[in-house]
């Protein structure tokens, strides 16, 4: 099993919306409490919506890849988990996990 390295206070951690989209106001209470120990970073697309997903696939496959790619992020967090993470897990490219795991 790879394991990545363990998060310290400061690293930069992505948060991204890869299934459904996220509240507005539950992100702020969960954002308050990572972001006291860590850089968190994230776009508004976090809040978009398109039917009951967080906007089209393409750009939910482009978010996660240029999360795992990013050199300054040490961890992403996945705002929602569910059906439209397994119609895009396909399509993310293997390499991005085990080149760098975070």
């Amino acid at each position: 099993m790879i394991r990545p390295p363990r998060l310290r206070a400061g690293d930069v951690v992505r948060v991204i919306a890869p299934s459904g989209p996220v509240p507005r106001e539950g992100f702020t209470a969960g954002a308050a409490a990572l972001g006291s120990r860590y850089q968190l970073r994230h776009d508004d697309s976090l809040f978009a919506r398109e039917g009951f997903l967080a906007g089209p696939d393409e750009r939910r496959i482009a978010e996660l890849q240029a999360a795992l790619a990013d050199p300054e992020v040490r961890g992403v967090v996945m705002a929602r988990g569910g059906y439209g993470l397994t119609r895009i897990l396909p399509f993310i490219d293997p390499q991005l996990f085990s080149a760098r795991p975070i």
